[in-house]
C-alpha cells in the first residue's frame, strides 16, 4: 500500500452524485458558500458560473477505470452484477489530490460529478463517514434540458436518465442515514431554502451563510465560454509524482 507522508486526512466528504441537468452545480455552489472545499474546480460552456467538477481528481482516481469498463453504459452492467472494479489505493490517491490543491486540516471536502457515484462502494471503504447529497428536479425539464444542451433524442436522453436514477436509488437504499435527496426545484424556483440549510447545519465544517446562498441563486446565469482547468496529459503527470512518493 502506497504511504503519503505529511497530508492532512479528510474528516469529511460531502458528495454529489447527480443525474445530468438536476441542478447539481447550484447545489454545490451553495455548500461552497458555507464553507465546503472542492479543489480546482471547471467551467463549462454550458454553466460560466461553475460547474463544480474537479477534473484532474476525476480522471486520476476513475478515468481509466470507466474507459476499460466501456463507459458509463458499461459501469452500469456491471453495478447490476455487483461487479465494478475497486482500487486500493484510491482512498490515498484522492487524500494526495486534494492535499496538493490547497486541502486546510478539518475542512470539509465536496465533491462533485455523475461518473463516480458508480463506484460507491469504493467510496465508503475508505471513507465511511462520507455524506451523500443527491440533487432532485423535475424529471420532464431535466429530459428538457438534456436534449437542449446535447442535441440527441428523447429515447436517447431517457436511457442516460433511467441509468442514472437506478444507481442513484440503490445509493439512497445503501447508505440511508448518510444521504440526503435534495428537492432543487423548490430552491431555483421558489427560492425556500429551508431543506438545504438543515442539511447544512447537520454537517461538520459547514455553516449556513444566508446571504452568500442568495446571492449564488439569484446570480444570473451566463453561458459564456470559460477556461475548464482540466488536461487530459496532466493529471497522468500528477499522478506519477504522487505514486514516487511511497
Amino acid at each position: 500500500m502506497i504511504k503519503f507522508k505529511d497530508y492532512n486526512e479528510l474528516k469529511q466528504i460531502v458528495w454529489i452524485p447527480t443525474i445530468p441537468r438536476s441542478r447539481s452545480s447550484m447545489t454545490a455552489g451553495i455548500l461552497v458558500r458555507c464553507g465546503a472545499f472542492c479543489g480546482n474546480i471547471a467551467y463549462g460552456f454550458h454553466n460560466g458560473k461553475g460547474l463544480y467538477e474537479n477534473p484532474i481528481i476525476m480522471h486520476s482516481c476513475w478515468y481509466d477505470r470507466i474507459e476499460s469498463c466501456g463507459g458509463v453504459k458499461g459501469l452500469a452492467k456491471l453495478e447490476k452484477l455487483n461487479n465494478i472494479p475497486e482500487n486500493k489505493e484510491f482512498g490515498n490517491m484522492f487524500t494526495a489530490l486534494m492535499n496538493y490543491q490547497g486541502y486546510q486540516k478539518d475542512q470539509t471536502v465536496m465533491f462533485k460529478h455523475a461518473p463516480f457515484m458508480f463506484f460507491h462502494k469504493e467510496i465508503m471503504d475508505h471513507f465511511p463517514n462520507s455524506i451523500w447529497i443527491i440533487p432532485d428536479r423535475n424529471k420532464d425539464e431535466r429530459v428538457i434540458s438534456m436534449m437542449n444542451l446535447w442535441n440527441i433524442s428523447q429515447e436517447e436522453v431517457e436511457e442516460i436518465d433511467e441509468m442514472y436514477s437506478s444507481i442513484l436509488d440503490n445509493i439512497s437504499n445503501l447508505y440511508k442515514d448518510k444521504v440526503y435527496r435534495l428537492d432543487t426545484d423548490v430552491i431555483a424556483k421558489e427560492r425556500r431554502f429551508a431543506n438545504i440549510e438543515n442539511i447544512v447545519h447537520k454537517i461538520p465544517g459547514l455553516s449556513w451563510d444566508q446571504e452568500k446562498v442568495e446571492k449564488w441563486i439569484s446570480t444570473n446565469k451566463s453561458r459564456n465560454k470559460k477556461p475548464r482547468n482540466t488536461s487530459r496529459g496532466f493529471w497522468i503527470w500528477v499522478k506519477s509524482r504522487i505514486l514516487k512518493q511511497k
